[in-house]
Parts: C-alpha cells; sequence; structure tokens
C-alpha cells in the first residue's frame, strides 16, 4: 500500500507542475479518465486540463495550500483542505480560496489523480431587498 508520504510527494508535484505549466509531468500524474471539477461548477477533462495549462490559456501564478488533510479508504487516498490560488485567465488575474478533495488511485511512484473537485469558498454577494 502506498504510504501518505508519497501521496502528500505526489500532490507536491501535481501543484508544481501547474505553476510551472508543466504539461508534460502534470500528464503523468492524471488518471486518462479524470473528472476535475472547478469552484464554478464547469468539468474539465484530462485533455482539457493539459490544453489549459499547456498553452498557457489558465496560467498559475500561486498555490498556497492552508490546510490538509490525507484519509485512504477503500484502496484510494483522499486529500482535502483549503488553498488559496491565484491565476491569470484572459479576462484577468483571479483569487481564489477554494475548499478541495483531490482523490487518488495509490499505486506508489504510478499512481494516478482520478478526480479533483473545489469548492469556492467566495463569501456570498449581499443584495438588496426590493422594496
Amino acid at each position: 500500500m502506498t504510504d501518505a508520504s508519497t501521496i502528500l510527494r505526489l500532490d507536491r508535484s501535481r501543484r508544481d507542475a501547474m505553476l510551472g505549466a508543466d504539461g508534460e509531468a502534470l500528464a503523468a500524474l492524471l488518471d486518462d479518465g479524470v473528472v476535475w471539477i472547478h469552484g464554478n461548477g464547469n468539468i474539465n477533462t484530462k485533455e482539457e486540463i493539459l490544453d489549459y495549462i499547456g498553452n498557457a490559456r489558465t496560467k498559475y501564478l500561486s498555490i498556497e495550500r492552508t490546510e490538509e488533510d490525507i484519509r485512504f479508504l477503500g484502496g484510494l487516498a483522499f486529500i482535502s483542505g483549503v488553498e488559496d490560488m491565484k491565476v491569470e485567465v484572459a479576462e484577468g488575474v483571479l483569487a481564489l480560496r477554494n475548499r478541495f478533495t483531490v482523490v487518488w488511485e495509490p499505486a506508489g511512484e504510478e499512481s494516478k489523480i482520478i478526480n479533483c473537485q473545489f469548492t469556492s469558498m467566495r463569501e456570498p454577494a449581499l443584495q438588496q431587498k426590493k422594496a
């Protein structure tokens, strides 16, 4: 069985690959059928994620993990916590705060991410009541 330190190190490699726009390194960590769910609800495939990052359509400027927990269940590894990110897109730079879960299928150094889900922690905008 793959231990927690291996999975956490591989997940750090995922973040480093995203920050360095290293599509090859990221591709090696993603299962071919990975489901990537963004904080805004958009869903991407492996090919779409690699296209966004590899072609600099999405540029990760920073990824700071402020909370982190790992659990193993049913042969899978679940990393969850909170990340603060700055991401450059065509419209400008986004400052994001997300609660996340990354699901790994452990296989030592060959472990793969099968699911990533991010939930935005933005404060809801209060709208005035109509009179």
